[in-house]
């Protein structure tokens, strides 16, 4: 059995065509899609693929857009999360890292806290629908019909919480 810091040395980042995010986020993500013109990363464990981040640059800010684990065991993405931080400042000279939580689909930002993110908003509630058993916001509604004839059904919408990290101090 390995140690703990072999284990780490193990762990790495590195940048993947949009494509290759799209077909793992497709599978595994409540989204399904990579947002325009974002960078995509694999979290990467023993040679294999463990998760996908994808972010956008404004300026001197990056948000998180996409952030998902193939096995997300206790602990573990606020584990990977607080890795991609740590790659982030060593190969960006952003000062500080954005992301969302969207409490709609039970996300509390738990792990956002948990590596010391800051509760820096809270959207206001908005109406979406629900098409099926997906819940969208009005700006993806054209994804979410894509042709499809499907019953459309106005539902309120808690606001997002934004979190932020200081990556420079």
């Amino acid at each position: 059995m390995q140690d703990t810091k072999e284990k780490k040395e193990m762990r790495c980042c590195i940048r993947i065509l949009r494509s290759d995010a799209k077909e793992y986020l497709k599978q595994f993500h409540y989204l399904e899609t990579v947002p325009g013109g974002s960078k995509s990363f694999a979290l990467i464990e023993g040679g294999e693929v463990r998760g996908i981040v994808c972010t956008l640059q404004h300026g001197e800010e990056i948000e998180l857009t996409r952030f998902m684990l193939l096995d997300n065991k206790k602990n573990e993405a606020s584990r990977w999360l607080a890795f991609f931080l740590k790659f982030l400042k060593e190969i960006t000279v952003a000062e500080r890292v954005i992301t969302f939580a969207d409490p709609n689909v039970g996300h509390t930002g738990s792990i956002y806290r948990a590596v010391g993110g800051r509760l820096v908003s809270e959207g206001r509630d908005t109406i979406g629908f629900k098409v099926g058993d997906k819940i969208f916001s009005g700006r993806n509604m054209s994804y979410a019909l894509c042709g499809k004839e499907s019953r459309v059904i106005p539902v309120r919408l808690k606001g997002k919480l934004k979190f932020e990290f200081l990556l420079r101090s």
